[in-house]
């Protein structure tokens, strides 16, 4: 018989980028879930904001919540806020880079508020 010490084998090589493989799979969907975490709350953020300020302020808001939470993670924001009769709505969205084109990389965040009075 011959010496294995050190060897190798197929199946060693098969089994490592099956853990590599699912590790960053793991990785990316834990990315994926924490953005939309983000987006999520930055829509709130920002309607609770817009509600007493008006619409500047609730983009301001949910820009800051987005940047300040997620910075280097997203490529790119989308905040729109606009009144619907006396209520803010608010919808985030944020491109978040993946790895496999299958998952998509956009999440997206919605919340809506009742307008306080300016009185």
């Amino acid at each position: 018989p011959h010496d294995e010490r050190g060897s190798f084998t197929l199946s060693n090589a098969l089994g490592a980028g099956v853990v590599l493989m699912m590790m960053t799979i793991l990785i990316q969907g834990a990315i994926l879930v924490y953005a939309d975490i983000i987006v999520d709350e930055a829509a709130w953020e920002g309607a609770r904001a817009g509600a007493v300020s008006g619409e500047d302020a609730c983009r301001a808001r949910a820009v800051d919540v987005m940047q300040s939470m997620m910075p280097g993670l997203i490529g790119g924001t989308s905040v729109s806020c606009g009144f619907s009769e006396d209520r803010i709505v608010v919808e985030t969205s944020a491109r978040v880079p993946t790895l496999a084109p299958i998952v998509g990389e956009t999440v997206t965040g919605s919340a809506s508020s009742v307008r306080e009075d300016q009185s």
